[in-house]
């Protein structure tokens, strides 16, 4: 079984403010490859966190598939999970978005990593 690598929620907000971004799309990409691999099938694609660059709207779609890919994936582990993709989109919107999606996306593959250590579903 799968379990990705467990962050510190404000550390990747942090790091993202420190670097512009850029750790920000790394973070993206990554957690991408890690829901991926958990879930034992592409759900979600990895480079359109690196298209996003280029074409911000994308970010949007790709923040979708993340969302779609925790509910798939949170079950499955025994962790419950509710889509917060409007709340994240909403927020986008107003400007803080990305630090609530950051927060709350590693925070929940946190809890699903810890579920699947300590053996709650697998």
């Amino acid at each position: 079984m799968f379990i990705g690598e467990k962050r510190a929620p404000i550390t990747v907000i942090l790091l993202s403010l420190i670097s512009c971004g850029i750790y920000g799309i790394w973070w993206m990409y990554t957690i991408g490859k890690e829901i991926n691999a958990a879930l034992g099938a592409e759900e979600v694609n990895p480079m359109l966190a690196i298209f996003a660059i280029i074409c911000p709207p994308i970010i949007f779609y790709y923040i979708y598939t993340i969302d779609k890919g925790l509910e798939k994936l949170a079950p499955a582990r025994g962790v419950a999970y509710s889509s917060n993709f409007m709340l994240w989109i909403v927020t986008m919107l107003l400007g803080v978005g990305t630090l609530i999606f950051e927060f709350q996306a590693q925070d929940t593959l946190n809890t699903i990593w810890d579920a699947s250590q300590n053996g709650q579903n697998g």
